[in-house]
């Protein structure tokens, strides 16, 4: 694992959740020594503003709609840098690319250690039809997505929901260098899926004879408690972190944690579905990003993520 300031990629469009991304990511690059770099992603405008059309006529030299789009974008990029600059310590760089968002994103992001974006926070009918870019983004790049809400130095509680796969833990080492590196505290949270039976039953197991019977939904409870033992020994986790074993649903379960517990950062694995898999089941982490009250930090495993790491800084570098 490298330890190198990692590079940050920040996704802008001018809204105010794009706003709340640059100053998300210009945190994380003071915390760990990283660098930044604003992306926006212009395309032809639906129409051609009186202004826009004058220009095309009155300009001595031949241009097109696409590059007089490329240059209000990157003047737009500088007003919005001198508007919200960058702190003394962090090194900033800028670019204007022609393109449909997501496409733009995910093929620039190769370079990049994490990526920062907004949200709008759409539900209902309105994410039907208009989708999530952020939600995009956290299905199909292929990085950490940070999608930044509210999120500052005085950051107090990071939740790591975990269900014991390797994508889980590789978010959960994230976990610990963010929470380590903002002095917040950590906690981890494990939910065992509801089935559906345990509602409308008092359903019973057998043990081994030794032993009367027990519950299900309590069984599972017990079981989970005893995986999170061994994942916590495995993981090295120390005694002070908060451990809460739920059966629920495991995006509600997040959610109201997070809302009930003032949670500031959660951060959790996911699988990246890209396929039918995910029209049919969707993504717990894609439900969370949508409708957490707070940031949400998504990473996908990799062999290299699954290595023990010595430098908690290096957390976002491959």
């Amino acid at each position: 694992m490298s330890s190198a300031p990692p590079r940050i990629l920040v996704n802008v469009d001018f809204t105010e959740p794009s706003v709340a991304a640059l100053e998300a990511a210009y945190l994380v690059a003071q915390t760990f020594d990283g660098t930044v770099h604003l992306l926006h992603a212009t395309t032809l405008p639906p129409f051609i503003e009186p202004g826009l059309a004058v220009r095309l006529v009155t300009d001595r030299e031949t241009t097109t709609v696409e590059a007089l789009a490329m240059s209000a974008a990157k003047e737009r990029l500088a007003s919005l840098l001198a508007a919200h600059p960058a702190p003394r310590s962090v090194t900033v760089t800028s670019e204007v690319q022609y393109g449909l968002p997501l496409e733009v994103i995910e093929r620039t992001s190769r370079g990049f250690d994490l990526v920062v974006v907004g949200t709008h926070g759409r539900t209902g009918i309105e994410h039907l039809i208009v989708g999530s870019v952020a939600e995009r983004v956290v299905r199909h790049v292929d990085r950490p997505v940070l999608v930044a809400r509210r999120f500052s130095a005085d950051t107090r509680r990071v939740l790591a929901p975990v269900d014991f796969s390797n994508a889980s833990r590789a978010a959960f080492r994230r976990a610990v260098a963010m929470a380590s590196a903002l002095g917040a505290e950590l906690r981890l949270l494990h939910v065992v899926p509801l089935m559906p039976a345990l509602s409308t039953a008092e359903l019973m197991v057998v043990g081994d004879g030794s032993s009367p019977m027990t519950a299900l939904d309590d069984y599972a409870l017990s079981k989970a408690r005893e995986d999170m033992s061994a994942f916590m020994s495995a993981m090295r986790i120390d005694d002070d972190v908060s451990i809460d074993v739920r059966i629920g649903d495991p995006a509600d379960e997040i959610i109201a944690t997070a809302r009930d517990d003032g949670v500031d950062l959660i951060v959790m694995g996911t699988h990246g579905r890209t396929d039918w898999a995910w029209v049919g089941v969707g993504s717990v982490a894609e439900r969370v990003v949508r409708e957490a009250p707070c940031s949400v930090l998504t990473t996908r495993w990799s062999r290299q993520a699954s290595e023990t790491v010595s430098d908690k800084s290096s957390e976002f570098t491959r």
